[in-house]
């Protein structure tokens, strides 16, 4: 009987060790699928985001409150005296202006002129940056002749080329059409090249 007993004892005893370690083995399977979510600290609450978003309204709210606030500032220091009139001329007086140059001298006109030799030269810029950077950005061997050619003139001043253009074409439509061009051709080219030449091997070869 006293066998019997340390036997029967010892079963229970064994099997609530058992019972104790099963218990902690879920408990361990349970909690290590929980996601482990990063407790923030207070001072990282505080901290705003960078480059936050804001709603398309506050956005536009936002751009007015700029607009208005520029010309709060014009109005205070032309109509004050702060500034002199040669340097700073009074909304008012900007606008009579305006309507002096659209009815006496023809501003309408100049504007269409303008207006017609920067599409004119876009379009052959298009047209020449276009074929060009993809080309570049597609073959090591152009890029390499033509880079050293366009860096280059990208970072010489548009405005260097006026008397050699003046010189070369003349003071006709012409010269100021490629005037144009040569301001916006090398930087588009450079454009167009930076992007083929990021585009993603998968994406060229599923183009075939």
């Amino acid at each position: 009987n006293a066998t019997s007993e340390c036997v029967r004892v010892g079963g229970k005893s064994l099997r609530n060790i058992l019972q104790r370690w099963g218990h902690k083995d879920q408990n361990k399977r349970r909690y290590s699928n929980r996601p482990f979510v990063a407790e923030r600290s207070p001072l990282m609450q505080k901290t705003p985001r960078l480059n936050q978003q804001i709603s398309r309204g506050q956005y536009l709210l936002l751009a007015c409150l700029g607009i208005i606030s520029l010309l709060v500032l014009w109005v205070a220091a032309s109509y004050s005296g702060m500034i002199r009139p040669l340097f700073l001329p009074t909304p008012t007086a900007v606008f009579n202006s305006a309507i002096t140059l659209f009815r006496d001298f023809n501003l309408a006109g100049d504007i269409l002129i303008s207006l017609y030799r920067i599409v004119l030269g876009f379009l052959l810029s298009v047209i020449v940056s276009i074929p060009l950077g993809v080309y570049l950005g597609m073959n090591k061997r152009g890029e390499a002749f033509f880079d050293p050619i366009i860096s280059f003139i990208r970072y010489i001043p548009v405005s260097a080329f006026v008397p050699l253009f003046i010189l070369w074409f003349g003071i006709g439509e012409l010269q100021k059409v490629l005037l144009i061009f040569a301001g916006v051709a090398p930087y588009l080219t450079i454009l167009i090249f930076d992007v083929v030449a990021n585009t993603k091997k998968e994406y060229a070869e599923a183009a075939y």
